[in-house]
């Protein structure tokens, strides 16, 4: 039971120090309504825990509109000579939400910590001013040996003035 006990303690330890390695987090943007703004998403990982792929899902209110096309690789990405691809989410049926399922992958080369992906909106002319959340949720990094990890993960602001 003790060695259960130690042996579950190790793995969690293991765990949330692969978490802690690596994140995603959307930077914070501002734009007036019926204008169009950007954000980006940026990696942030170790040397030793760079990702070789990553998976997410981003979540926009409906009045900041955005289309597939509108998600682009960021610099780091292509820096190491990775593809982004985004589709809308139609089997998450949400009345308030837009979700985009996302992909970047492409060859070994890890992926340094930088910007993975810029983001082009466009906020309805009927927006009130005040802050809109933008998520970034379901992250997984696959390591260079194939190995799955979920990441940290801190969602942005669209703040509309």
């Amino acid at each position: 039971m003790q060695t259960r006990a130690v042996y579950l303690v190790v793995l969690t330890a293991l765990l949330v120090s692969d978490v802690r390695s690596q994140s995603l987090s959307i930077a914070s943007s501002t734009a007036k309504a019926g204008s169009t703004g950007s954000f980006l998403l940026k990696l942030a990982a170790d040397s030793g825990t760079a990702p070789v792929a990553l998976q997410w899902k981003f979540s926009f209110p409906r009045t900041i509109s955005v289309v597939a096309s509108d998600i682009l690789a960021g610099s780091a990405a292509e820096s190491a000579h990775k593809t982004l691809a985004c589709a809308l989410d139609h089997e998450t049926k949400s009345p308030d939400m837009v979700i985009f399922n996302c992909v970047l992958a492409g060859g070994k080369q890890p992926i340094a910590s930088g910007t993975i992906a810029t983001v082009r909106y466009h906020v309805a002319g009927s927006v009130p001013a005040g802050p809109n959340r933008i998520g970034v949720d379901h992250a997984l990094a696959l390591s260079t040996d194939f190995t799955q990890t979920t990441m940290a993960l801190t969602g942005g602001v669209i703040l509309v003035q």
